[in-house]
């Protein structure tokens, strides 16, 4: 895709007025919907529910029955109908509570099972909330490429592996394999997010990537100091879909809201307390 224009995350831009402007009133309040399942970091999952409740918004934690043990806090432990079924008999709950959310987000510990991936694919073609796609979830493209057909404002999250799969199932022509330039890693999200009419984001060890179909020729960048921001991953998940969740208009201004969630994240990883601070 040609006249990419990449947008900066400046340290020098003030993006305190978003953070002015979150809702105060408990009247808007909003719902986060979360479906774990069994290979979970706990303590990464941790994190993710730590910075929702700092943001102040209702969570529904939806997880496999075999998570019990681990005491994570769920409203609803998925269940298989017997040993041998491959479905959840209490799918139809779970669909309700993750319908009444404003966004859900999906495939956190992930483990590939047929069981989950049939409920992920049924939530993706029943439900209304605005689904945030973990990485292992882009093996659902590989049994079809249309499963967001009908659908957008979903946000897909790659690493490095998962994009190169997603560019293997959908078929892209492209020269990533041999070209891993900002410019060309840029193209490629926009190709996917204009085909998919979703958001995409992509990180590797030192830099975040984002895409939308709303404007696929403007393309954010987040650069850090530090190598491994993917070891903060789940957090900036956390904080970008808590900053969507306070919008009044999520198209309009996501990428703002994109940049703001990196000018967050490296407080967050300077200093927690300056963190809140910034919410409060």
């Amino acid at each position: 895709m040609n006249d990419i224009k990449l947008v900066h995350q400046d340290d020098t831009v003030d993006y305190k007025k978003i953070l002015f402007e979150r809702p105060i009133s408990k009247l808007y309040t909003k719902h986060i919907g979360i479906v774990v399942d069994k290979d979970v970091n706990l303590l990464k999952l941790n994190k993710l529910h730590k910075i929702i409740a700092e943001f102040k918004y209702d969570q529904h934690i939806i997880t496999d029955n075999t998570t019990k043990s681990l005491g994570i806090p769920a409203e609803l432990f998925l269940s298989p109908q017997n040993k041998k079924s491959i479905y959840f008999q209490n799918t139809d709950i779970a669909l309700d509570i993750l319908s009444n959310c404003n966004y859900s987000i999906v495939g956190v510990g992930f483990d590939g099972s047929s069981k989950m991936q049939l409920f992920i694919e049924k939530t993706i073609e029943s439900s209304n909330t605005v689904l945030v796609l973990y990485p292992k979830c882009v093996e659902l493209f590989k049994t079809s490429q249309d499963i967001l057909n009908g659908r957008e404002d979903d946000v897909i999250f790659c690493n490095l592996n998962s994009l190169k799969k997603m560019i293997k199932y959908l078929k892209i022509n492209d020269n990533f394999s041999t070209n891993y330039s900002v410019l060309n890693i840029a193209s490629i999200l926009a190709n996917i997010s204009t085909r998919l009419k979703c958001n995409i984001v992509y990180y590797n060890d030192c830099q975040i990537l984002f895409s939308s179909f709303v404007d696929p020729c403007l393309v954010g960048i987040i650069n850090f100091d530090i190598k491994f921001i993917n070891r903060f991953m789940n957090e900036f998940v956390a904080i970008f879909v808590c900053l969507l969740c306070d919008s009044r208009n999520e198209k309009e201004d996501i990428m703002v809201r994109f940049l703001t969630a990196g000018y967050l994240l490296k407080i967050y990883i300077n200093s927690y307390s300056e963190f809140k601070l910034q919410l409060s």
